[in-house]
This record gives structure tokens, C-alpha cells and sequence, in this order.
């Protein structure tokens, strides 16, 4: 089975934002790089946590409720 990183973006102690991605990210200086699973690089900064697992829940990427 392929791993599964979970990225999450925090604002104010809440989740912002959440990546599921198969490929490791990169990070460089305050930049933390990843591709999505349809090919998109997107580049976050900021507090973040990187988990690497099996999640139950799998929203779509993008904005955490």
C-alpha cells in the first residue's frame, strides 16, 4: 500500500488547510513543497504538521472544516 502524507496549514490553533499526498515533501528555507495528486506544486509556509499514515477520514485537499 502506498503512504499517505497528511500536510495540515494552521491558523490560530484550527485547520486551515489539509493536503493528502503520496509524494514526499520538500523543504527549503521557510518553504515546504509538495504535489498534489493532480499534478499541482503548491508551496506553504507557516505552522505546519507533516503525518505520514493511514487516515480514515480523507476530505478533498483544500480548506479543513
Amino acid at each position: 500500500m502506498a503512504k499517505t502524507i497528511r500536510i495540515t496549514q494552521w491558523s490560530g490553533g484550527k485547520p486551515a488547510m489539509m493536503y493528502y499526498v503520496t509524494q514526499t515533501p520538500q523543504f527549503e528555507g521557510i518553504w515546504c513543497t509538495l504535489v498534489t495528486e493532480d499534478g499541482n506544486k503548491v508551496r506553504l509556509s507557516g505552522n505546519l504538521t507533516v503525518e505520514e499514515g493511514e487516515f480514515k477520514e480523507r476530505p478533498i485537499s483544500g480548506r479543513a472544516h
